[in-house]
């Protein structure tokens, strides 16, 4: 298993285990470097918790079930609070698993500057 993930429970429908996923969510909640309006590192939770609410996983417009698409929820990064380069080298760690086993890495975050090091391993 990779270091820096605690696991936060899933996203509804993304219950696939890791070897037969092919997309892998993991939460970034990182706004370390926000100007405006901090708040963002709450996204993943306030996500899972929202889909766990809605407990609907078929969706009408796509004619698919979320269920059916080989989703794994990894859990969310452990931000390094304080530390910005630790907290992005983290999430390329993450990355770089998620990449390096063959899988698509689906980051939810946190600030823009995630993106960073979410593709960086890419």
């Amino acid at each position: 298993m990779i270091e820096h993930v605690i696991k936060n429970g899933n996203y509804e429908g993304c219950t696939a285990g890791f070897e037969a996923a092919r997309i892998v969510i993991a939460g970034a909640g990182f706004d370390g470097t926000s100007s405006y309006r901090a708040g963002s590192r709450f996204a993943p939770i306030a996500l899972r918790s929202e889909t766990i609410l809605a407990q609907e996983n078929y969706s009408p417009y796509f004619r698919r079930d979320l269920a059916d698409a080989a989703i794994h929820d990894l859990g969310d990064v452990d931000i390094a609070f304080g530390n910005k380069e630790e907290t992005l080298s983290r999430i390329e760690a993450v990355s770089r698993y998620i990449i390096g086993n063959g899988k698509i890495p689906f980051f939810i975050g946190g600030e823009h500057l995630i993106t960073l090091p979410a593709i960086k391993p890419l």
